[in-house]
Protein backbone atom coordinates (compact mmCIF):
# COMPACT_ATOMS: atom_id res chain seq x y z
CA UNK A 1 0.00 0.00 0.00
CA UNK A 2 3.22 2.37 -0.15
CA UNK A 3 2.36 4.88 -2.94
CA UNK A 4 5.57 4.56 -5.80
CA UNK A 5 7.86 7.50 -5.76
CA UNK A 6 6.59 8.78 -9.20
CA UNK A 7 3.12 8.93 -8.24
CA UNK A 8 3.61 10.51 -5.53
CA UNK A 9 6.11 13.83 -7.04
CA UNK A 10 3.11 13.82 -9.97
CA UNK A 11 0.27 13.81 -7.57
CA UNK A 12 2.57 16.41 -5.49
CA UNK A 13 3.11 18.40 -8.17
CA UNK A 14 -0.33 18.40 -9.33
CA UNK A 15 -1.55 19.98 -6.21
CA UNK A 16 1.34 22.36 -6.50
CA UNK A 17 0.17 23.42 -10.23
CA UNK A 18 -3.77 23.36 -8.92
CA UNK A 19 -2.73 25.69 -5.88
CA UNK A 20 -0.74 28.04 -8.01
CA UNK A 21 -3.76 28.25 -10.54
CA UNK A 22 -5.53 29.28 -8.03
CA UNK A 23 -3.64 31.38 -6.47
CA UNK A 24 -2.88 33.20 -9.52
CA UNK A 25 -6.81 34.15 -10.19
CA UNK A 26 -6.51 35.90 -7.31
CA UNK A 27 -6.86 39.98 -7.47
CA UNK A 28 -5.42 42.41 -4.64
CA UNK A 29 -7.16 45.68 -5.67
CA UNK A 30 -5.54 48.74 -3.97
CA UNK A 31 -8.20 51.78 -3.94
CA UNK A 32 -6.72 55.39 -2.17
CA UNK A 33 -9.57 58.04 -1.25
CA UNK A 34 -8.66 61.31 -0.75
CA UNK A 35 -11.49 63.35 0.94
CA UNK A 36 -11.86 67.28 0.67
CA UNK A 37 -10.05 69.01 3.73
CA UNK A 38 -11.87 67.73 6.73
CA UNK A 39 -14.59 65.64 5.58
CA UNK A 40 -12.46 61.80 5.93
CA UNK A 41 -14.68 61.21 8.83
CA UNK A 42 -17.40 62.34 6.73
CA UNK A 43 -16.14 59.61 4.02
CA UNK A 44 -15.44 56.99 6.27
CA UNK A 45 -19.22 57.44 8.03
CA UNK A 46 -20.83 56.52 4.15
CA UNK A 47 -18.61 54.01 3.49
CA UNK A 48 -19.76 52.65 7.04
CA UNK A 49 -23.29 52.25 5.73
CA UNK A 50 -25.12 49.21 4.84
CA UNK A 51 -24.27 49.90 0.87
CA UNK A 52 -20.96 50.95 1.55
CA UNK A 53 -18.13 48.44 2.41
CA UNK A 54 -20.49 45.78 4.22
CA UNK A 55 -22.25 45.64 0.81
CA UNK A 56 -18.38 44.95 -1.12
CA UNK A 57 -17.78 42.41 1.41
CA UNK A 58 -20.66 40.35 1.43
CA UNK A 59 -20.20 40.18 -2.74
CA UNK A 60 -18.92 37.00 -4.65
CA UNK A 61 -15.55 36.83 -4.62
CA UNK A 62 -14.62 39.17 -1.97
CA UNK A 63 -12.33 37.21 0.24
CA UNK A 64 -11.10 40.34 2.14
CA UNK A 65 -11.61 44.08 2.27
CA UNK A 66 -9.31 45.95 5.04
CA UNK A 67 -10.07 49.87 5.57
CA UNK A 68 -6.88 51.93 6.93
CA UNK A 69 -6.11 55.56 7.89
CA UNK A 70 -2.84 57.48 8.28
CA UNK A 71 -2.84 59.54 11.26
CA UNK A 72 0.79 59.42 12.15
CA UNK A 73 1.66 62.01 8.74
CA UNK A 74 0.96 65.48 9.86
CA UNK A 75 0.93 66.19 6.16
CA UNK A 76 -2.40 67.91 5.43
CA UNK A 77 -3.15 65.79 2.59
CA UNK A 78 -2.72 62.51 4.56
CA UNK A 79 -5.22 63.49 6.95
CA UNK A 80 -7.51 63.46 4.11
CA UNK A 81 -6.61 60.70 2.66
CA UNK A 82 -7.83 56.70 3.47
CA UNK A 83 -6.89 53.23 2.14
CA UNK A 84 -9.20 50.29 1.07
CA UNK A 85 -7.37 46.85 0.08
CA UNK A 86 -9.77 44.29 -1.49
CA UNK A 87 -8.93 40.43 -2.41
CA UNK A 88 -11.35 39.03 -4.93
CA UNK A 89 -11.38 35.63 -6.15
CA UNK A 90 -10.60 36.93 -9.29
CA UNK A 91 -11.11 40.15 -11.87
CA UNK A 92 -14.35 38.58 -13.06
CA UNK A 93 -15.83 38.78 -9.80
CA UNK A 94 -14.50 42.19 -9.23
CA UNK A 95 -15.89 43.60 -12.47
CA UNK A 96 -19.32 41.76 -11.19
CA UNK A 97 -19.41 43.03 -8.05
CA UNK A 98 -18.52 46.92 -9.11
CA UNK A 99 -21.29 46.92 -12.46
CA UNK A 100 -23.99 45.58 -10.07
CA UNK A 101 -22.48 48.10 -7.48
CA UNK A 102 -22.45 50.76 -9.33
CA UNK A 103 -26.24 50.64 -10.10
CA UNK A 104 -27.08 50.21 -6.72
CA UNK A 105 -25.39 53.38 -5.65
CA UNK A 106 -26.37 55.18 -7.95
CA UNK A 107 -29.93 54.29 -7.20
CA UNK A 108 -29.51 54.81 -3.76
CA UNK A 109 -27.44 58.03 -4.10
CA UNK A 110 -24.71 56.56 -2.11
CA UNK A 111 -22.05 57.79 -5.03
CA UNK A 112 -23.95 61.43 -5.52
CA UNK A 113 -23.06 61.20 -1.78
CA UNK A 114 -19.66 60.32 -1.67
CA UNK A 115 -18.49 62.03 -4.23
CA UNK A 116 -19.23 65.28 -2.79
CA UNK A 117 -16.89 64.21 0.18
CA UNK A 118 -13.86 63.46 -2.53
CA UNK A 119 -11.40 65.98 -3.90
CA UNK A 120 -11.36 65.88 -8.08
CA UNK A 121 -10.02 62.52 -8.80
CA UNK A 122 -10.07 61.59 -5.43
CA UNK A 123 -10.50 58.00 -6.08
CA UNK A 124 -7.59 55.84 -7.20
CA UNK A 125 -7.51 51.89 -8.35
CA UNK A 126 -4.74 50.12 -8.91
CA UNK A 127 -4.88 46.20 -9.16
CA UNK A 128 -2.65 43.47 -9.13
CA UNK A 129 -2.52 39.75 -9.52
CA UNK A 130 -1.63 37.59 -6.53
CA UNK A 131 1.30 35.60 -8.46
CA UNK A 132 3.27 34.17 -4.87
CA UNK A 133 2.28 31.62 -2.61
CA UNK A 134 2.50 32.03 0.88
CA UNK A 135 5.50 30.10 2.82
Amino acid sequence: NVTPKCLEETTSAKVTDSLKNQIMKKLMVWITVDSKDGMRDKVIEILDEPVGNTFTANQNGCERLERSLDNQNHNRLFLNRLFLTELWSSKEDWDTYFENGTKVRDENGFNKRLGELLKEDGIQIIFSDINKLPL
